[in-house]
């Protein structure tokens, strides 16, 4: 079985490399035309591990992805998230294939890759982007917008001062051209920004449906679990669309079900962003968007067979 590693796929590749196969892949699941396991979600101790796998429907490789995330690797000096894609042979169910992800820069890319498909699409004409959060997805988010949209100010938002300073720092070097800012108070920046990227690891809503405005753009990708929550129900529920990666996955994990739970949200008004990439609406100015990201098995799989392409 061949072993891709984690430097191979960082030396091979950029963020901007799994867009396209991004897209596509989300269009073929809201096709139908690929078969997934449902995502097992667990902790485990120090932390929690997930596991996606899927297939396309002819296609000559599956794929099975683990990433556990551990916080307290952080002191250990170590990376906080370790992954593997394993990609199997459809006919003899043999593996193939191994790529280390260590430190989830794999994953991050397919991530983001969908936060620039949904800026793509979705996002107005922005002066002033928000990020809520401080992690590696949160930079990647910011630089996946960056590649689709121009934008002249950032704000960045987080719980630990300490953290908004140390990525602000970070961002003001690799975008020169835009004015990075440290905020505090949330829900003023949320009032100067035209588009809002959260990507935490919170369990309790922080971002709340009043402060949202007609043309605001939110795009939610932190709650991936039974108990992340990072919108409230409200902004579901002022949204004139909600677009999400799959409608079923986000009936069961995040925070959207709560909206359609207390009866805010219809779930049948849901639209996958997959059909949006295989027939894009033009936006309304004035309309209020979410884009609702859980992360779905045929991005691994995608995301694998980009490496698969591009590693020698």
């Amino acid at each position: 079985m061949r072993v891709i590693t984690s430097e191979q796929v960082k030396t091979a590749l950029e963020l901007v490399d799994f867009v396209e196969p991004m897209g596509r892949a989300l269009a073929a699941y809201s096709r139908g035309d690929v078969l997934a396991a449902p995502m097992s979600l667990f902790e485990v101790p120090g932390g929690e591990t997930h596991i996606k796998a899927a297939v396309l429907r002819g296609g000559s490789r599956w794929s099975v992805k683990v990433v556990t995330n551990v916080p307290a690797n952080a002191a250990r000096g170590l990376p906080a998230a370790h992954a593997t894609v394993t990609l199997f042979d459809v006919d003899s169910g043999q593996p193939v294939v191994l790529i280390q992800d260590d430190g989830g820069r794999l994953t991050g890319w397919r991530t983001a890759a969908v936060g620039a498909i949904s800026a793509q699409l979705l996002a107005p004409p922005t002066r002033t982007l928000l990020v809520a959060g401080t992690g590696q997805q949160a930079r990647l988010q910011v630089q996946a917008f960056a590649s689709v949209q121009e934008f002249s100010r950032l704000l960045i938002w987080g719980r630990r001062a300490d953290a908004v300073g140390r990525m602000a720092a970070e961002l003001r070097m690799m975008l020169p051209q835009v004015d990075v800012v440290a905020v505090s108070d949330l829900e003023r920046a949320v009032a100067e920004a035209q588009s809002v990227i959260t990507a935490t690891s919170s369990t309790e809503p922080f971002l709340r449906g009043e402060w949202l405005r007609p043309g605001h753009h939110v795009t939610a990708l932190g709650a991936d679990d039974l108990a992340k929550r990072e919108l409230d129900a409200t902004a579901f529920g002022r949204a004139d669309r909600v677009y999400v990666d799959s409608i079923a996955q986000n009936l069961e994990v995040g925070e959207l079900h709560d909206a359609v739970d207390a009866g805010v949200l219809d779930a049948g008004s849901l639209v996958e962003l997959g059909t949006l990439w295989m027939n894009p609406v033009r936006r309304k100015p004035d309309e209020i968007t979410i884009a609702k990201l859980t992360g779905i098995g045929v991005q691994d799989l995608a995301a694998a067979e980009v490496v698969l392409e591009r590693v020698p």
